[in-house]
């Protein structure tokens, strides 16, 4: 996240310009947390939604490192779904794991988070068998955000997804060079 350029905060959801080609919609689960909930918009492709979160545990199983490219079972506002784990750090004592949900359409995502008004995900098996009790690996394993204004996080998001420009290309003609005659 070297190149990340904050472009709004728009209710609690700060909108951010990543890596040429990204804008993130992020929000913290509350003032004291580093858990973050990320909607995600790709330049070319602003009508799709990634949407990933961070989950914390102080758990320092030593097995935690295989759940990296592993699918989750997890159960979102009581629906039961998978996430994939792309991304595991040490934080603060224990670690924090990215997971990915995938793409949606955002019209999509705009009516789902309309009607449940929070995201509460749950982690309710891990793929490294039954010799690891789950507490093992995520001391808490039910994680919640608010989310309100849904419609608005998801309209300022596409909007700065739209204007991100195309890379200038410049060429110089080998006739325009100084020095050459034609």
């Amino acid at each position: 996240m070297a190149s990340a350029m904050s472009l709004e905060t728009f209710k609690n959801w700060n909108i951010q310009f990543l890596d040429d080609e990204f804008i993130f919609a992020q929000s913290h689960r509350d003032l004291e947390d580093n858990q973050i909930l990320t909607f995600g918009f790709q330049k070319g492709r602003c009508d799709r939604v990634l949407q990933f979160f961070e989950i914390y545990t102080m758990t320092n199983h030593p097995e935690l490192e295989k759940l990296m490219n592993k699918e989750l079972k997890l159960r979102e506002n009581g629906s039961p779904t998978e996430g994939e784990v792309i991304h595991i750090q040490p934080h603060k004592g224990g670690h924090i794991i990215l997971v990915n949900l995938g793409h949606y359409k955002k019209e999509d995502v705009q009516k789902y988070y309309q009607f449940h008004k929070r995201f509460r995900v749950t982690v309710t098996q891990h793929p490294l068998g039954d010799n690891i009790p789950l507490i093992n690996l995520f001391d808490i394993p039910t994680h919640e955000w608010a989310i309100e204004d849904i419609q608005g996080v998801m309209e300022r998001a596409e909007y700065h997804c739209r204007r991100i420009p195309e890379p200038l290309l410049a060429s110089q003609s080998l006739n325009s060079q100084k020095g050459l005659n034609t």
